[in-house]
């Protein structure tokens, strides 16, 4: 019997470590992810609209934050945004001649307030659309992670009882364990 529950300890605590290795694993996996938001707003010559960054959920690592601009007229656009680059805020500003229906895009560091101000368009006015988009990776399963730690605990902390277990019985020889029913009766 004894062997028997040496052997079970070794069989379940393997298991059990294979359990927690793979739900830690699996806690790992990354799927790509995207938010964005689209619109549109209309400016006469002089006029500034604010461009919201779209909602980010909070486990959303994000990659690439771009925005771009489509104008339905040939203009002259003034863009500005704050940023923020590691320890200091950063001032983005960029100047943009769009033809009709060309589009232009812009590489952010992070999401943003935009401002788009109309310098000259011909006709005096233009309707600007925009996309502004969140490209990243989320951790969906990012809660396996502590089960699956302890679990790997658990593992190798029955593996090491059997090892020892193991060792004992070798020290004392095939006989010990003989003798000690023999006491007990």
């Amino acid at each position: 019997m004894y062997e028997r529950r040496w052997g079970l300890t070794l069989l379940c605590s393997l298991l059990i470590l294979v359990l927690g290795t793979g739900l830690t694993w699996i806690s790992l996996l990354k799927e790509d992810s995207s938010v964005e938001k689209r619109g549109q707003v209309s400016l006469s010559t002089g006029e500034t609209a604010v461009i919201e960054p779209p909602d980010v959920p909070a486990d959303l690592l994000t990659d690439v934050i771009r925005l771009t601009l489509t104008s339905d007229v040939r203009c002259s656009l003034s863009v500005s945004w704050l940023g923020r680059e590691r320890t200091h805020l950063t001032r983005g500003l960029a100047i943009l001649g769009l033809a009709a229906y060309e589009s232009f895009t812009i590489t952010l560091g992070e999401p943003a307030e935009v401002r788009v101000t109309l310098v000259e368009a011909d006709g005096g006015r233009a309707v600007i659309r925009y996309i502004y988009m969140v490209l990243g990776r989320r951790m969906p399963y990012l809660y396996l992670a502590i089960p699956g730690a302890v679990l790997c605990l658990l593992g190798l902390g029955l593996l090491a009882m059997s090892f020892m277990r193991f060792l004992m019985k070798r020290n004392r020889g095939p006989n010990a364990h003989g003798a000690e029913e023999a006491c007990r009766n």
